[in-house]
């Protein structure tokens, strides 16, 4: 086999394995995203619920409370994404 004909090859099998890795990485993103989408569900069907038995300066404070934690979980999910995506960078 010639030499450019190696590097032909070995070019090629580095883009394949960057696109299954590429594939990889929005698969994990979307799961990601459908997590947080759901968290986000849940808050806000658990704020409906709770919010009936509030007194109005009960449920801003309420409200406060599960927004910061709301953030802190967002924030959570983010810092664990760009871990993975770290991950699979050094995996190169």
């Amino acid at each position: 086999m010639h030499p450019e004909d190696l590097v032909s090859q070995s070019v090629h099998l580095k883009e394949e394995q960057l696109r299954k890795e590429e594939e990889k990485l929005k698969e994990m993103e979307l799961r990601v995203q459908r997590e947080i989408a759901e968290r986000r569900q849940e808050l806000v069907s658990s704020l409906s619920f709770s919010l009936c038995y509030y007194s109005s300066s009960d449920a801003f404070s309420f409200l406060s409370v599960l927004s910061d934690n709301q953030l802190a979980k967002e924030e959570s999910l983010r810092n664990l994404e760009s871990r993975l995506a770290a991950q699979s960078v050094s995996e190169f």
